[in-house]
């Protein structure tokens, strides 16, 4: 699904996939953030973190990030590296927040993607918390949840 959705500044992208890993069946979620098909954002938007919610379809001890990808940039503008740092409090719901090295500002022009590989199924929604400002307002933290497209081909995770 592409977004914004509810309160969010930036569209979305969803997408889900399963995955075959060494314990049995995953989940990869790729998020793309920026990326504006139908222009309903007002740009420019400056962003300084982005939590990824992903809940999963059955209670689980202790899901597992296999892997978290994301997608250099290529400027300081659009926040320089990104890291994704996991938090399973709640393992049925595993938190992942992306943090740019410096708050990075959405154009329309450039997009981040986030590649999540779990090692349990993710529920077929993501809840989003980004915090973020229109122009050179305050950051501020705007909540959304966003429904997946769901892919059927199987994905293998690499070591």
């Amino acid at each position: 699904m592409t977004s914004p959705s509810s309160g969010l500044l930036l569209p979305y992208e969803v997408e889900l996939a399963p995955l075959r890993t060494a314990a049995g069946e995953g989940s990869r979620v790729r998020v793309t953030i920026g990326r504006a098909p139908h222009d309903r954002t007002r740009w420019p938007v400056r962003c300084a973190r982005i939590l990824l919610t992903v809940p999963l379809t059955h209670a689980h001890p202790m899901p597992l990030a296999l892997r978290t990808r994301v997608t250099p940039v290529a400027s300081p503008v659009h926040g320089g590296q990104w890291w994704v740092h996991a938090t399973t409090t709640d393992p049925n719901a595993p938190v992942f927040t992306c943090v740019p090295e410096t708050p990075a500002t959405f154009d329309g022009t450039w997009s981040l993607t986030v590649t999540l590989d779990l090692d349990q199924t993710a529920a077929d929604a993501v809840e989003v918390v980004e915090h973020s400002t229109s122009g050179d307002g305050s950051l501020l933290s705007h909540a959304g949840r966003l429904t997946a497209t769901r892919h059927s081909g199987p994905s293998r995770s690499k070591p």
